[in-house]
């Protein structure tokens, strides 16, 4: 069989051929993030969340208007740059060898569209030692609420040696963290851009195909989200839920928080299913023996399991 002879419609016809396999199984993959992050648009280099400090309430207009101003701590969040790169081989064009790039492309859709999952799940772990609007990192024991003067240490996490829980409140418009979007998933080829190929295909026989795009994740209110190392039980749980429903913003106005997720690891996914599903559970009594008594959290949560986290 002579080789093909590659010319610019025969290129033109495999990056056709790719983007549409590319975007087919992209638009298939059901992601998680949508579940725990809200997407925020950004239309230009990253965006600032000053606002997040100082979310105004609704009270009784009498006199002037109670006026919230945009706090001096800056929070912001600066969008990165993506990409993923196949490489096609001349000599597999020539020879119509392109079953493989196939799967290759429909594998990099998969993690493509997947990637704001990846971005969200390391940024959840990370918020012990990563800072928010407030200026404490994100799950910390003195996020300062209150004003002149009068401020009090609010926590939103629970000691422990386990593997991390979260109770999480997603029912609010921003939810506890951001995607943050300042492009789509572009899926191109370095012909398509009109660039010269040559330079490529002479030293490394081959033909570039790949995604870009850009943006990143954050943190939104901490009040919204609860984290735990201590034993996933339903005790544990209910008192998570007493202490997010207590937060009060900066005038001691309560803030209606209601969480309505709880997010667990791989390890914690049998403890999860007990919590959220069981009837009964066991309890430990006094002399050692155990009995079952009705779960109070039964149906009170959505369970997730995020393969992602430990």
């Amino acid at each position: 069989m002579d080789p093909i002879l590659i010319t610019p419609e025969i290129l033109s016809a495999i990056r056709g051929g790719l983007q549409t396999q590319f975007q087919d199984v992209f638009d298939g993959v059901e992601t998680m993030w949508p579940e725990l992050a809200t997407e925020v648009p950004s239309t230009t280099g990253g965006n600032n969340y000053d606002w997040l400090s100082d979310i105004p309430g609704i009270r009784e207009w009498i006199g002037d208007r109670h006026i919230r101003r945009l706090s001096e701590q800056g929070y912001r969040i600066e969008n990165k740059l993506f990409e993923g790169t196949i490489g096609v081989k001349r000599t597999h064009v020539e020879d119509g060898n392109m079953g493989s790039y196939n799967v290759r492309t429909s594998q990099l859709a998969d993690r493509a569209a997947k990637h704001p999952d990846k971005l969200i799940f390391q940024l959840i772990p990370a918020g012990f030692t990563t800072r928010c609007f407030d200026g404490q990192n994100f799950f910390d024991h003195e996020h300062p609420v209150g004003r002149d003067g009068k401020e009090a240490e609010v926590s939103n996490k629970q000691d422990g040696t386990g593997p991390t829980w979260y109770l999480l409140d997603t029912s609010a418009p921003l939810k506890p963290f951001i995607y943050q979007k300042r492009t789509n998933v572009e899926f191109t080829s370095v012909d398509a851009e009109g660039n010269a190929s040559a330079n490529v295909v002479f030293m490394k026989d081959e033909y570039l195909f790949g995604t870009r795009h850009r943006g990143n994740a954050g943190f939104g209110m901490w009040q919204l989200a609860y984290a735990s190392n201590a034993p996933l039980t339903a005790e544990n749980v209910a008192r998570a839920r007493e202490i997010m429903e207590g937060y009060v913003d900066n005038e001691g106005e309560e803030l209606g928080v209601s969480p309505n997720v709880l997010l667990v690891g791989r390890s914690n996914r049998v403890a999860g299913s007990k919590i959220v599903d069981a009837k009964e559970l066991p309890v430990v009594q006094a002399d050692d023996s155990i009995v079952k008594e009705h779960n109070p959290l039964q149906g009170a949560f959505t369970l997730l399991v995020a393969p992602r986290l430990k």
